[in-house]
């Protein structure tokens, strides 16, 4: 089964930034924010582990997700912004998903 995926350039940039904004909990949530025209949106909050997680570890940070958000995308991929040629990072899932939520953008 794939994994929570991250770079060591990520990671320690991930990680600068969490000390930068005084997040001292290393146990950080992946979750589905929203979805749109170009796919899902994750996004990361600090949280606790419940029975229904995924658990993965990438040094000292505790990455968790839902089990069945977890089976749906196969994991996710975290890249910095210059891996992503964006300004920030991007959580993207392991599997390709079609982009259109049904929105009239798309039609």
């Amino acid at each position: 089964m794939a994994t929570i995926n991250i770079s060591d350039s990520a990671y320690d940039k991930f990680k600068a930034f969490l000390e930068s904004a005084n997040i001292n909990s290393n146990t950080l949530r992946i979750y589905l924010e929203n979805s749109g025209c170009s796919g899902p949106i994750f996004n990361i909050m600090v949280d606790e582990r419940t029975m229904n997680d995924i658990f993965h570890q990438v040094k000292d940070l505790n990455f968790i997700m839902d089990g069945m958000l977890f089976r749906q995308f196969r994991g996710v991929t975290i890249t910095s912004p210059e891996e992503n040629g964006t300004d920030d990072f991007a959580i993207t899932p392991n599997v390709e998903v079609d982009g259109c939520s049904g929105c009239s953008g798309c039609h």
